[in-house]
């Protein structure tokens, strides 16, 4: 199948073609909004099916085309691909996001039944945990509606308020309450409530989450044979992946490789590198690696970890191809008897691998 690299190119040539068309739907909303949804949606499916977007024309008469990544951290890195490559050429018309933006009005509302409800509608009480915020919220009006309903306006607000990936990344719960606590606020204080948090404690900022590496830790599986077992120690971007990884689902590797991302990671050996120099190479591969690669927009790393046999850098990877003939160029430099391509799933095959002899699929 082609790569994502080429599916996004594919898009962005048809939707070139039919923005004309998809602009006078937009003029004529809400009446053909039926008719838009379904012919965005399958210019949307070149490149990536189940993906969420809203498209729509705004108060300054601009059309906008916003995808979400409906709170999954690795859909922000496939949706920011897809908008980097749009064609400057659609920006005389266009805006696009790879998220929902926040609204810029404080009297921005939503209709719930026979009820407009506002930001001033919305008590929040902000509890501080590891640099994440939990959030008690009464809804003024709704407190009878289902629960289930009420949590679901809350995050529709809250991320009008802030932006989704504000609100991926830096809200971790929400509760809904029954009545208002002593010491709550409105929503539309939310925003400088967050913006002097992270001045006050100095949080790590999240105007560009995808550079915030996280560390981890593993015990090593020593017993096993496999690839990752004996990782002890990294770090990553998507924490949630190793998560998957480390308890044996494919799920999001399977789906991603499905719409022609390959999600996995380089090994080599380096059994024969000084156990002082192993780090330091590892970071130098990387920075060539990720260099090469940013320069022809094909795969970036998302991690690296080290491990008692082997060490691991992490990729995204768009184009395959072009990725497989990246590798052995800088690899073939390294001090090591093997080195090659898995995919981030325990126990899996490597799709590439050099020990002598080329094995595996390429």
């Amino acid at each position: 199948m082609k790569s994502f690299k080429e599916q996004t190119m594919q898009f962005w040539t048809v939707f070139s073609k039919e923005e004309a068309h998809l602009r006078e739907l937009c003029d004529q909303l809400p009446k053909e909004r039926t008719k838009l949804r379904r012919t965005m949606k399958q210019i949307l499916d070149i490149c990536m099916s189940e993906c969420a977007f809203t498209i729509d024309k705004n108060s300054s008469q601009r059309y906008v085309l916003t995808l979400s990544p409906k709170r999954d951290h690795l859909f922000i890195l496939y949706l920011r691909y897809v908008i980097d490559k749009a064609p400057t050429r659609l920006c005389k018309y266009w805006d696009f996001y790879y998220a929902k933006q926040k609204v810029h009005h404080s009297d921005y509302q939503i209709e719930v039944g026979e009820q407009r409800i506002g930001f001033h509608d919305l008590y929040v009480f902000p509890h501080i945990k590891n640099q994440h915020i939990y959030l008690d919220v009464y809804i003024n009006h709704l407190y009878k509606l289902h629960k289930e309903k009420q949590l679901q306006i809350a995050y529709e607000m809250i991320t009008a308020c802030i932006g989704e990936i504000d609100t991926m990344y830096l809200l971790q719960g929400i509760r809904i309450i029954k009545r208002k606590k002593a010491g709550s606020f409105t929503l539309d204080r939310f925003p400088v409530f967050i913006k002097d948090l992270l001045q006050t404690e100095h949080w790590i900022n999240v105007n560009n989450p995808l550079q915030v590496y996280s560390q981890y830790t593993i015990l090593p599986r020593r017993h096993e044979i496999r690839l990752r077992d004996d990782m002890y120690s990294g770090v990553s971007t998507q924490l949630q992946l190793i998560h998957e990884m480390v308890h044996y689902d494919d799920t999001h590797i399977r789906w991603a490789e499905a719409n022609g991302i390959i999600i996995g990671f380089i090994f080599y050996e380096h059994l024969k590198i000084e156990r002082k120099d192993q780090a330091a190479l590892r970071e130098n591969l990387e920075e060539r690696i990720t260099k090469l690669c940013a320069d022809e927009q094909i795969a970036e790393n998302i991690g690296v970890a080290g491990g008692v046999f082997y060490s691991y850098l992490d990729y995204v990877v768009y184009d395959w191809e072009r990725f497989l003939q990246v590798i052995p160029d800088i690899l073939d430099d390294v001090n090591t008897k093997t080195y090659g391509f898995q995919y981030m799933i325990s126990g899996e095959q490597p799709l590439y691998v050099v020990n002598n002899v080329i094995s595996g699929k390429s």
